[in-house]
């Protein structure tokens, strides 16, 4: 089960992706773990508790796979709608943003600011994500 604000944050930040021309993230492995802890980490140290504890259940790993399944799930909730698995891909270790185009995803994000979080915020997780997966933005 999601709350709104657990949706809305996977939404905002798949959208913050895409605004800054990213087509495709690694999904469901070290990368992408790491890239969460990252995001994790910076939420706890920049954002009030109080809307920290609104999202807190995504960053939550299962003991056993050591992974972000809320988080996980809740992306795959969008799967055509924002975004697409390759089907040479079996375990899905790859995410493709395909749904729509940078303008598009900044509208959407003007749409959705200060709703939960401010824009500025969303934006700052993207780039912890990306800079903790290594991702080549030139």
């Amino acid at each position: 089960m999601f709350y709104n604000e657990e949706l809305i944050f996977i939404e905002m930040f798949m959208y913050a992706i895409c605004s800054k021309g990213i087509r495709e993230i690694p999904f469901s492995n070290d990368k992408f773990n790491n890239g969460i802890s990252a995001i994790d980490k910076y939420l706890r140290e920049s954002i009030d508790e109080d809307k920290y504890d609104l999202i807190m259940n995504l960053f939550i790993k299962n003991p056993i796979y050591n992974e972000y399944d809320k988080i996980i799930k809740g992306i795959m909730e969008t799967n055509g709608r924002l975004c697409s698995f390759p089907i040479k891909n079996p375990v899905w270790e790859t995410l493709i943003l395909n749904s729509c185009s940078q303008n598009t995803a900044t509208k959407m994000l003007d749409l959705y600011t200060d709703t939960v979080f401010p824009k500025e915020i969303i934006c700052n997780v993207a780039d912890k994500f990306i800079e903790s997966i290594n991702y080549d933005v030139a």
